[in-house]
């Protein structure tokens, strides 16, 4: 089995992989911070969409710093946003979500 660190690395060369020949979203030293790559290590372990309070909860800040970390991901396409009876939930694009 990959370790937690690995398998960050393992999706942000995935991501950056499905990014290139296109405008590519910025990843590493590029533009995601520590918080950026927490939130997608969660997404990526969870298997299901969370709510962004879940999310914070697990990564220790308040929701409104997982809020605009989600706001910043989903707008460069590296998290989807899906409203299910009428709740934001977030998760990996299903062609990202490989392991």
């Amino acid at each position: 089995m990959l370790s937690l660190r690995s398998r960050v690395s393992r999706l942000l060369d995935i991501v950056s992989e499905l990014w290139r020949g296109g405008e590519a979203p910025v990843v590493g030293e590029n533009g995601l911070d520590e918080r950026d790559e927490a939130i997608l290590r969660v997404l990526a372990e969870s298997g299901r969409p969370l709510r962004a309070s879940e999310i914070a909860r697990q990564l220790g800040v308040h929701r409104s710093v997982a809020w605009r970390k989600l706001k910043k991901l989903v707008r460069q396409g590296l998290v989807e946003k899906r409203i299910v009876d009428g709740v934001p939930l977030y998760a990996l694009p299903a062609r990202r979500r490989r392991r």
